[in-house]
């Protein structure tokens, strides 16, 4: 046999504090606010450290070789227009 529903329905389950879990979302907590804004810094630094620094000489090396293909291609073209 199924249950029926209590009396009152959602508004009373509503009225215990379990219904309106949705405003709990808009909510400004400044401590889960400040923790997370820490919390990003501190990944910011790490992934400087981590990440940025390596990649940073193979950037450069790439840049160098594109500038001088550049600058080798345009000496081959004079050339050529001179041919």
């Amino acid at each position: 046999m199924a249950s029926e529903p209590a009396p009152g329905g959602d508004a009373a389950h509503a009225a215990e504090g379990h219904g309106d879990h949705k405003a709990e979302l808009l909510h400004w907590d400044a401590s889960a606010a400040l923790w997370s804004m820490a919390v990003f810094v501190i990944l910011l630094v790490i992934l400087r450290v981590a990440a940025w620094k390596p990649i940073l000489p193979g950037l450069k090396q790439r840049e160098n070789f594109i500038r001088d293909s550049l600058a080798k291609a345009q000496h081959e073209s004079e050339a050529a227009e001179r041919s």
